[in-house]
């Protein structure tokens, strides 16, 4: 609550006292003073004279280290400036050292809950009794989520002494949306935005990323340069492509292979359903499990020429993706991906018919899905709650494309249904022949994107690597992500 408080109080401009108890670390910390660049602990030389003056105008009189240490705090607030002074009533309320204050701007009482049986009652309702001591007639107390026992002493507190009462779910409501909080009341609803994070540490981001397999050996030496660097922020899987029509399949094959033997990485081997009989998939399926891969990319795949073409089946192969799942499900227990699309996939008829499609792919057994790559994250935001709706409640991994070449990005966005938003390409334009501004001008707009993803709950990402590392790596970085190894220094 405190910290709530100070974070609010801080980001409208005022300058805040806080006293709270107990410390974490720090002695110090129990008393922050207000200051240009917000509270900071007290200093050593102030808590040491003001603990000697509190001491001397106390004259010898029976005193407690806690009563001691609240008057010194009370002296350093009393003659540095401030705005508001946030203070903890300890331990109970009634009796508390610091529930002298006779007329403050507002009490609050968050909600009560046994503890501290031997000083407070053995009750909610005789707890409560002593946290309602902190009331004082005329003042309003804002009263957190309570038991009915617990209110009811605190409201019969409220009305005998005249201190107005401001409830949780009767005079206000805070509810939980994508963009932050928000605070209702009978009369205004208030949006409360919550900050963009800049650093969220290792554990809290969970990230994939997808290679192609190469076609010559200056590619191949370039993927596993990429690889190598990526491998040490242990993401979740690795996925390997598969080309049109099938066109990669040996070599996807000898990539996902070589990435077990070579690497401690989890390979995610891509399949499609095109020019390959049932048979075909399936032996395929069976190698990979023997392999020891455990996780596939289940997709349709494009046919082999104009991809803008109504798909057609391959002649004894599997009908669509859902099939696909199916086949592969009663071969072996893999996890299945499977892909979805925020502004549809080009050739669907309608959002509703994409959404019919992934349930299906899901009844079939898949476990997660990923999305087609995306510019404007309303459009994901969108899908998610229209697929939430549908009952879909796998996970969905947004998939990040970094804008390497803006000029072939933007063409095979068209193509595949994607729309590039004019800021996006403004921050693109005449930079064709500038790699080094065209470098920076991508790493802001990715950056960006998932960092705003994030601020709105987003955790996991795939990224489409184009076997490049650099950038994946500087966005994983701004997300927390270290290398295992140096994480694993740091705990030793």
């Amino acid at each position: 609550m405190i910290a709530f408080l100070r974070a609010i109080a801080e980001g409208m401009g005022k300058r805040v006292h806080v006293y709270t108890s107990p410390h974490l670390i720090n002695f110090h910390e129990r008393i922050a003073l207000a200051g240009p660049l917000g509270a900071a602990p007290i200093p050593e030389n102030l808590l040491v004279d003001c603990l000697a003056r509190a001491e001397e105008a106390n004259d010898g009189e029976l005193i407690t280290s806690f009563e001691l240490t609240t008057a010194a705090a009370f002296l350093a607030f009393a003659e540095t400036p401030a705005d508001l002074l946030l203070l903890e009533t300890g331990l109970g309320g009634r009796l508390d050292a610091t529930n002298v204050v006779e007329k403050p701007l507002a009490t609050t009482i968050t909600p009560v809950s046994i503890d501290h049986v031997s000083f407070l009652g053995n009750t909610v309702s005789a707890i409560a009794g002593e946290k309602a001591g902190i009331l004082k007639q005329g003042v309003p107390c804002i009263v957190g989520r309570q038991e009915a026992t617990a209110l009811k002493v605190i409201r019969a507190k409220a009305e005998a002494i005249g201190a107005p009462l401001r409830i949780f779910r009767s005079d206000f409501r805070v509810s939980e949306r994508r963009r932050g909080l928000i605070f209702e009341t009978a009369a205004r609803e208030f949006d409360l935005p919550l900050p963009r994070p800049r650093f969220l540490g290792g554990g809290e981001i969970d990230v994939s990323f997808e290679f192609f397999p190469p076609k010559t050996v200056a590619m191949e030496q370039m993927l596993w340069r990429s690889i190598r660097r990526l491998e040490p922020l242990n993401p979740t899987n690795v996925s390997v492509t598969y080309g049109a029509g099938g066109s990669t399949r040996d070599r996807t094959h000898a990539t996902v292979a070589r990435i077990l033997k070579e690497t401690s990485l989890r390979p995610a081997a891509h399949l499609t359903c095109v020019s390959a009989t049932r048979e075909e998939v399936d032996q395929i399926v069976r190698d990979y499990w023997e392999l020891g891969v455990r996780h596939i990319v289940a997709l349709r795949g494009d046919p082999p020429g104009d991809a803008s073409q109504p798909y057609q089946t391959s002649p004894g192969g599997y009908v669509n993706t859902a099939a696909l799942v199916t086949g592969i499900r009663q071969i072996a227990p893999f996890e299945i991906s499977v892909a979805c699309y925020p502004e549809k996939h080009p050739l669907s008829p309608s959002f509703h018919a994409d959404i019919d499609m992934l349930k299906a792919k899901i009844d079939a057994g898949a476990t997660t899905a990923i999305t087609q790559f995306f510019f404007e994250n309303e459009a994901f935001f969108r899908f998610f709650d229209r697929v939430r709706r549908a009952g879909i409640n796998i996970p969905i991994l947004p998939g990040i494309l970094p804008i390497y070449d803006f000029r072939r990005i933007a063409g095979f966005s068209a193509r595949a249904g994607v729309r590039v938003p004019y800021w996006l390409a403004q921050r693109f334009e005449d930079l064709d022949e500038d790699e080094e501004t065209r470098k920076l001008a991508t790493a802001a707009a990715t950056s960006e994107q998932v960092l705003e993803l994030v601020r709105q709950g987003i955790t996991k990402f795939h990224f489409y690597t184009l076997n490049r590392a650099d950038l994946v790596y500087a966005i994983c970085h701004l997300l927390g992500l270290r290398p295992a190894q140096a994480l694993r220094e740091c705990s030793d």
